[in-house]
């Protein structure tokens, strides 16, 4: 997915947002969340004393959407519609105009390019692994909240690996407020719900594959197995970026491994709160943005 990063307006600034307990009890009331699942606005004072961002407009969040071509759980949406981001030390909850594709600090086993619909959801304190979410795993996470899965990014230079640390938006944020805001997440003894790729092929589609590229597929897993580039094996194959981009998704996600939940146990455990040579140079056979299939040519015989 190739986007033009653009500003998207935010709320003025001129005064400043509700508190964060008045927020979080107005979020949880649009939720019809249980009210013995949220700290007291006391307890919630004391955390969190500073006032969060104006919330931002359903016009923004739509417009978000539409850039990005993905949708925004309900708990999130409505979140920011009340606060613009969560307010602390880091950025636990980004401001709508930082929420963007996720980038991979740590690549799990097997992606060549990341899942168009991981994004980057907060930077913490620690600034060693960034909070994300899976926008398209929606499929089989049952239960009140449990919408698209959070994970952490995983850090290869301390060799911690990409791992799901909720079922949701909703139990990763209540347990987060009973916590004060500590990132219980980084600690040894947490407990976490997998590897966020191996959900993804378990639980998302795969990329829809347009007829006229499916000849490709066997040359570009040759050449990826060899270690070629995105961008070698387009000139390789005189084929555009965005169409080797295309089969390489399709690729990945095909190779389907199984998710096993924690350690090998039954999976979804609830968290609790609290604790083509032969056409013309640069003619696309699938052009972007568009449901058009022109007919495309002809594989190369050989590599």
């Amino acid at each position: 997915m190739t986007t033009t990063s653009q500003p998207i307006p935010s709320s003025p600034r001129s005064s400043p947002g509700l508190k964060v307990s008045e927020a979080v009890m107005r979020w949880a009331q649009r939720l019809s969340l249980d009210p013995r699942q949220i700290p007291t606005p006391s307890a919630l004072d004391r955390a969190f004393p500073n006032p969060g961002r104006p919330g931002v407009s359903t016009h923004a969040l739509d417009d978000w959407e539409d850039r990005f071509g993905v949708a925004l759980p309900t708990p999130l949406r409505v979140w920011l519609e009340l606060c613009d981001g969560f307010p602390g030390d880091g950025s636990l909850i980004h401001p709508l105009r930082g929420l963007g594709p996720m980038l991979p600090f740590a690549r799990p086993p097997g992606v060549v390019l990341i899942p168009e619909g991981w994004i980057e959801l907060g930077n913490p304190r620690s600034e060693s692994e960034t909070v994300c979410m899976d926008l398209e795993d929606r499929r089989a996470w049952e239960g009140p909240g449990h919408d698209c899965p959070v994970f952490v990014s995983g850090d290869d230079l301390r060799g911690l690996p990409a791992r799901i640390i909720a079922p949701g938006f909703v139990p990763w944020f209540l347990r987060l407020l009973h916590e004060d805001g500590r990132e219980s997440w980084s600690e040894p003894s947490f407990v976490d719900l997998g590897c966020p790729w191996r959900s993804h092929q378990e639980r998302v589609a795969p990329p829809e594959l347009p007829a006229p590229l499916r000849p490709w597929l066997e040359p570009v897993d040759v050449l990826l197995a060899e270690g070629r580039s995105l961008e070698r094996i387009a000139d390789q194959l005189h084929l555009l970026s965005d169409e080797v981009e295309t089969l390489i998704r399709h690729l990945q996600h095909r190779r389907r491994g199984t998710f096993s939940g924690v350690n090998g146990s039954a999976p979804w455990p609830t968290i609790p709160p609290p604790p083509a040579a032969s056409r013309p140079a640069g003619s696309p056979l699938v052009p972007a943005c568009s449901g058009r299939l022109p007919v495309g040519g002809s594989p190369p015989s050989s590599l």
